[in-house]
């Protein structure tokens, strides 16, 4: 393995945006929604603090692991260090296959979100997949958006984590407006039930797990830039542990939010 250095660009609050705000993604939107109505928001709720501590403990093998090999390339340069080129070139490929399955969900992703404030761009000739309509103009819009977060990226580490430092500190202020109204001007009443009629909680919250999981998937950007970070070794790791806190604690605030506000039954009189 090649023994240069990258240059240390990335201050603490920036490896956190990027671990914390690589995790808290659309996810938090679509939780809101079909995910209620098919597991109750005990099932949710249950399902993402149960996701939440089996993130950690995986979490906590790359904290060790990033404590230890402080180098670029996470899962590339420990699959090399166990495994030697073969287990390098097996994660490197595993990890190209997975973004770009993801790459083809985000790039229309985002479009369709900016498609419930504009419902023109949702006109004119498209195609369907999966039972969705999608719009040229909307892809357009997701490939456009898709290389704006290249060419960012392209410009380096240092650029890319203050751009998420913006966008993590936007996202945050959204979600404590959203927790304020819900828990100002809802009411408990509305949570309860928690679970569907007929729904039988520990395996709505077991099956819930699962989806979960890739709603807290992200942080492992932390370990693949620990060479980059201008802090010791130690506190990469703690990050690491960190932003999946964060990012769950993001998520069932929300989820809190939703169910009490605008959740399934309507609000009681107090």
């Amino acid at each position: 393995m090649s023994t240069k250095t990258v240059k240390k660009s990335i201050t603490s609050s920036g490896l956190i945006a990027l671990g914390a705000g690589g995790t808290i993604g659309s996810s938090w939107i679509y939780t809101n929604s079909q995910f209620f109505r098919e597991y109750g928001a005990g099932g949710e709720i249950g399902g993402l603090l149960l996701a939440a501590v089996l993130a950690i403990f995986a979490a906590l093998s790359f904290a060790e692991l990033a404590t230890t090999f402080v180098r670029a390339g996470g899962e590339v340069v420990y699959g090399y260090v166990a495994f030697g080129k073969p287990g390098a070139i097996f994660a490197a490929w595993a990890l190209l296959g997975g973004y770009i399955s993801l790459l083809g969900f985000y790039v229309t992703a985002s479009s369709l979100l900016l498609a419930r404030l504009f419902p023109i761009i949702t006109k004119g000739i498209g195609y369907s997949f999966a039972g969705v309509r999608i719009s040229l103009v909307e892809l357009a819009i997701g490939v456009l958006i898709t290389l704006i977060v290249y060419g960012v990226t392209y410009r380096g580490a240092h650029l890319t984590s203050k751009v998420q430092v913006v966008l993590l500190s936007g996202l945050i202020i959204l979600g404590l407006i959203l927790i304020v109204i819900g828990f100002s001007h809802g009411s408990m009443h509305n949570f309860w039930p928690a679970f569907h009629n007929q729904q039988k909680p520990l395996p709505a919250i077991i099956r819930f797990v699962i989806p979960a999981m890739t709603f807290l998937t992200g942080w492992e950007s932390v370990a693949t830039l620990a060479e980059e970070a201008q802090m010791p070794a130690r506190k990469i790791g703690l990050i690491v542990i960190f932003s999946i806190v964060l990012a769950a604690t993001y998520y069932i605030s929300v989820l809190f939010w939703h169910q009490r506000g605008f959740g399934l039954g309507k609000k009681q009189p107090k």
